[in-house]
Protein backbone atom coordinates (compact mmCIF):
# COMPACT_ATOMS: atom_id res chain seq x y z
CA UNK A 1 0.00 0.00 0.00
CA UNK A 2 1.62 3.31 -0.84
CA UNK A 3 -0.62 5.52 1.81
CA UNK A 4 0.15 4.21 5.71
CA UNK A 5 -3.24 3.92 6.92
CA UNK A 6 -4.27 5.39 10.43
CA UNK A 7 -3.26 8.90 9.63
CA UNK A 8 -3.31 11.60 12.68
CA UNK A 9 -7.07 11.77 13.49
CA UNK A 10 -7.95 7.88 12.76
CA UNK A 11 -5.16 6.97 15.04
CA UNK A 12 -6.04 9.20 17.72
CA UNK A 13 -9.51 7.83 17.93
CA UNK A 14 -8.57 4.14 17.56
CA UNK A 15 -6.16 4.78 20.50
CA UNK A 16 -9.32 6.53 23.15
CA UNK A 17 -12.13 4.91 21.40
CA UNK A 18 -10.80 1.33 20.59
CA UNK A 19 -8.00 -0.37 21.92
CA UNK A 20 -9.87 -2.91 23.72
CA UNK A 21 -9.24 -5.86 21.67
CA UNK A 22 -5.43 -5.53 22.42
CA UNK A 23 -6.07 -4.65 26.06
CA UNK A 24 -7.95 -7.94 26.48
CA UNK A 25 -5.67 -9.89 25.03
CA UNK A 26 -3.00 -8.81 26.98
CA UNK A 27 -3.10 -11.15 29.88
CA UNK A 28 -3.05 -14.26 27.90
CA UNK A 29 -0.16 -12.91 26.06
CA UNK A 30 2.01 -11.94 29.03
CA UNK A 31 1.59 -15.40 30.72
CA UNK A 32 2.13 -17.36 27.03
CA UNK A 33 5.58 -15.05 27.15
CA UNK A 34 6.42 -15.30 30.88
CA UNK A 35 6.11 -19.13 30.38
CA UNK A 36 8.21 -18.61 27.20
CA UNK A 37 11.00 -16.88 29.25
CA UNK A 38 11.04 -20.28 31.60
CA UNK A 39 11.84 -21.87 28.94
CA UNK A 40 14.51 -20.02 27.34
CA UNK A 41 15.34 -17.69 28.95
CA UNK A 42 15.02 -13.62 28.56
CA UNK A 43 14.82 -12.72 25.28
CA UNK A 44 13.33 -9.97 22.75
CA UNK A 45 9.91 -9.81 21.97
CA UNK A 46 9.01 -8.01 18.96
CA UNK A 47 5.19 -6.15 18.62
CA UNK A 48 4.59 -5.96 15.05
CA UNK A 49 1.60 -3.47 13.88
CA UNK A 50 1.80 -2.29 17.51
CA UNK A 51 -0.36 0.41 16.97
CA UNK A 52 -0.36 3.14 19.75
CA UNK A 53 1.50 0.79 22.08
CA UNK A 54 -0.88 -0.81 24.38
CA UNK A 55 0.10 -4.53 23.94
CA UNK A 56 3.84 -3.14 23.63
CA UNK A 57 3.23 -1.39 27.14
CA UNK A 58 1.74 -4.47 28.87
CA UNK A 59 5.54 -6.56 27.54
CA UNK A 60 7.69 -4.01 29.28
CA UNK A 61 5.89 -4.00 32.39
CA UNK A 62 6.02 -7.73 32.57
CA UNK A 63 9.84 -7.41 32.31
CA UNK A 64 10.65 -8.14 29.05
CA UNK A 65 12.87 -6.25 26.37
CA UNK A 66 10.47 -5.57 23.30
CA UNK A 67 10.29 -3.45 20.05
CA UNK A 68 8.09 -2.21 18.03
CA UNK A 69 6.81 -1.70 14.68
CA UNK A 70 4.60 -0.22 12.94
CA UNK A 71 3.59 1.37 9.58
CA UNK A 72 1.70 4.49 10.66
CA UNK A 73 3.70 7.59 11.92
CA UNK A 74 0.74 8.76 13.91
CA UNK A 75 0.77 5.65 15.90
CA UNK A 76 4.68 5.04 16.32
CA UNK A 77 4.32 8.16 17.75
CA UNK A 78 1.72 7.36 19.88
CA UNK A 79 3.57 3.81 21.05
CA UNK A 80 7.01 6.02 21.52
CA UNK A 81 5.45 8.40 24.36
CA UNK A 82 3.28 5.51 25.85
CA UNK A 83 6.53 3.43 25.99
CA UNK A 84 9.59 5.41 25.88
CA UNK A 85 11.46 2.48 27.62
CA UNK A 86 11.35 0.53 23.91
CA UNK A 87 12.15 0.81 20.24
CA UNK A 88 9.54 1.48 18.38
CA UNK A 89 10.44 1.67 14.43
CA UNK A 90 8.07 3.17 11.88
CA UNK A 91 8.13 0.09 8.85
CA UNK A 92 5.32 -2.23 7.53
CA UNK A 93 5.34 -5.35 7.76
CA UNK A 94 6.57 -6.22 4.61
CA UNK A 95 9.82 -3.88 4.60
CA UNK A 96 10.44 -4.35 8.58
CA UNK A 97 14.19 -5.61 9.04
CA UNK A 98 13.49 -8.31 12.22
CA UNK A 99 16.20 -9.02 14.57
CA UNK A 100 16.59 -12.09 16.23
CA UNK A 101 14.37 -12.50 18.75
CA UNK A 102 12.29 -15.29 20.78
CA UNK A 103 8.59 -14.02 20.37
CA UNK A 104 6.88 -11.67 17.99
CA UNK A 105 3.26 -10.68 18.20
CA UNK A 106 1.05 -9.66 15.42
CA UNK A 107 -2.63 -8.17 17.39
CA UNK A 108 -5.49 -6.72 15.87
CA UNK A 109 -4.98 -8.28 12.41
CA UNK A 110 -2.37 -6.38 11.07
CA UNK A 111 -1.86 -9.29 8.48
CA UNK A 112 -4.97 -8.65 6.92
CA UNK A 113 -4.30 -5.29 5.62
CA UNK A 114 -1.59 -6.91 3.30
CA UNK A 115 -1.95 -6.68 -0.47
CA UNK A 116 -1.68 -9.96 -1.44
CA UNK A 117 -1.60 -13.57 0.04
CA UNK A 118 1.91 -14.22 -1.11
CA UNK A 119 3.06 -10.68 1.08
CA UNK A 120 1.03 -12.49 4.19
CA UNK A 121 3.08 -15.54 3.87
CA UNK A 122 6.08 -13.73 3.15
CA UNK A 123 5.46 -12.19 6.67
CA UNK A 124 5.26 -15.34 8.18
CA UNK A 125 8.13 -16.72 6.47
CA UNK A 126 10.24 -13.42 7.94
CA UNK A 127 9.70 -13.71 11.18
CA UNK A 128 10.22 -17.50 11.16
CA UNK A 129 13.57 -16.87 10.05
CA UNK A 130 14.03 -14.65 12.89
CA UNK A 131 12.73 -16.40 15.66
CA UNK A 132 15.28 -18.46 17.46
CA UNK A 133 14.28 -22.75 17.77
CA UNK A 134 11.50 -23.14 19.85
CA UNK A 135 10.24 -19.22 19.55
CA UNK A 136 6.99 -18.33 19.86
CA UNK A 137 4.52 -16.55 17.11
CA UNK A 138 1.15 -14.96 18.89
CA UNK A 139 -1.38 -13.35 16.05
CA UNK A 140 -4.73 -12.86 15.00
CA UNK A 141 -6.48 -12.70 11.46
CA UNK A 142 -9.63 -11.55 10.17
CA UNK A 143 -11.31 -14.67 8.92
CA UNK A 144 -13.65 -14.92 5.67
CA UNK A 145 -17.32 -14.98 7.15
CA UNK A 146 -20.09 -17.59 5.95
CA UNK A 147 -22.46 -15.38 4.47
CA UNK A 148 -23.02 -12.17 2.58
CA UNK A 149 -23.51 -9.05 4.50
CA UNK A 150 -24.58 -5.90 3.23
CA UNK A 151 -23.38 -2.82 3.84
CA UNK A 152 -23.30 -1.90 7.59
CA UNK A 153 -22.85 1.16 9.26
CA UNK A 154 -21.04 1.49 12.88
CA UNK A 155 -21.06 4.64 14.29
CA UNK A 156 -19.04 5.86 17.61
CA UNK A 157 -18.97 9.14 19.12
CA UNK A 158 -17.78 10.95 22.31
CA UNK A 159 -17.81 15.08 23.19
CA UNK A 160 -14.27 15.62 21.36
CA UNK A 161 -14.69 12.90 17.86
CA UNK A 162 -17.24 10.68 16.64
CA UNK A 163 -16.32 7.51 14.05
CA UNK A 164 -18.63 6.49 10.83
CA UNK A 165 -17.84 3.63 9.07
CA UNK A 166 -19.70 1.39 6.55
CA UNK A 167 -18.48 -1.94 5.98
CA UNK A 168 -18.84 -4.26 3.59
CA UNK A 169 -17.44 -8.36 3.15
CA UNK A 170 -17.43 -9.81 -0.34
CA UNK A 171 -18.17 -13.15 0.57
CA UNK A 172 -16.51 -15.43 -2.19
CA UNK A 173 -13.49 -12.69 -3.12
CA UNK A 174 -12.22 -12.80 0.45
CA UNK A 175 -12.16 -9.55 1.20
CA UNK A 176 -13.47 -6.68 3.67
CA UNK A 177 -13.74 -3.05 2.68
CA UNK A 178 -14.30 -0.37 5.69
CA UNK A 179 -14.88 3.47 4.53
CA UNK A 180 -14.13 5.79 7.35
CA UNK A 181 -15.00 9.16 8.36
CA UNK A 182 -13.79 10.57 11.24
CA UNK A 183 -14.16 14.08 13.05
CA UNK A 184 -12.27 15.00 15.21
CA UNK A 185 -12.76 18.30 17.68
CA UNK A 186 -10.55 21.54 16.67
CA UNK A 187 -11.16 24.59 18.93
CA UNK A 188 -14.84 25.24 17.92
CA UNK A 189 -15.14 23.16 14.94
CA UNK A 190 -14.91 19.32 13.84
CA UNK A 191 -12.27 18.35 11.75
CA UNK A 192 -13.24 15.84 8.70
CA UNK A 193 -10.64 13.28 7.87
CA UNK A 194 -11.52 9.84 5.54
CA UNK A 195 -9.98 6.12 4.98
CA UNK A 196 -10.77 3.38 2.99
CA UNK A 197 -8.88 0.32 4.20
CA UNK A 198 -9.43 -2.84 2.34
CA UNK A 199 -8.68 -6.24 4.41
CA UNK A 200 -7.52 -9.32 2.46
CA UNK A 201 -9.66 -12.21 4.42
CA UNK A 202 -7.49 -15.88 4.28
CA UNK A 203 -9.06 -18.98 5.73
CA UNK A 204 -7.61 -20.70 9.15
CA UNK A 205 -6.97 -23.12 7.11
CA UNK A 206 -4.99 -21.80 4.65
CA UNK A 207 -2.81 -20.21 7.42
CA UNK A 208 -2.71 -23.36 9.34
CA UNK A 209 -0.88 -24.77 5.98
CA UNK A 210 1.41 -22.16 5.84
CA UNK A 211 2.34 -22.30 9.15
CA UNK A 212 3.46 -26.13 9.08
CA UNK A 213 5.15 -25.63 5.93
CA UNK A 214 7.07 -23.38 6.86
CA UNK A 215 8.08 -25.17 10.47
CA UNK A 216 5.67 -24.02 12.73
CA UNK A 217 3.84 -26.49 15.10
CA UNK A 218 0.32 -24.02 15.07
CA UNK A 219 -2.89 -24.33 17.21
CA UNK A 220 -5.71 -22.07 16.11
CA UNK A 221 -8.23 -20.75 19.08
CA UNK A 222 -10.91 -18.57 19.45
CA UNK A 223 -9.59 -16.00 21.47
CA UNK A 224 -6.83 -15.01 23.78
CA UNK A 225 -8.34 -17.35 26.60
CA UNK A 226 -11.10 -16.17 28.00
CA UNK A 227 -11.22 -13.40 26.41
CA UNK A 228 -13.53 -14.22 22.54
CA UNK A 229 -13.60 -11.16 20.09
CA UNK A 230 -17.05 -10.39 18.81
CA UNK A 231 -16.49 -10.67 15.35
CA UNK A 232 -14.74 -13.48 13.38
CA UNK A 233 -11.22 -13.63 14.76
CA UNK A 234 -8.70 -16.60 14.63
CA UNK A 235 -6.13 -16.61 17.20
CA UNK A 236 -2.85 -18.75 16.27
CA UNK A 237 -0.11 -19.84 18.71
CA UNK A 238 3.09 -21.02 16.47
CA UNK A 239 6.20 -22.62 17.50
CA UNK A 240 9.66 -22.33 15.63
CA UNK A 241 10.17 -26.01 15.38
CA UNK A 242 14.26 -26.78 15.16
Amino acid sequence: MTTPLYGTDLAYVHIAGFSGHAEQAVPWIVARLDALRTRLGPGLVIDLGCGGGPVLRAVVDAGHEALGIDASPAMVAAARALVPEAEVRCASLVDADLPRCHAVLIVGEPLNYLDTRDEQRAVLEKIHAALVPGGLLLFDVRLPAAAQSAWRTLVRKTDDWFVVAQVLEEVGVGALTREVTTFVRDGDHFRRSDETHRMLLTGATTVLGWLDALGFDAQLHEGYGDYKPDRVVGVFEATRVG
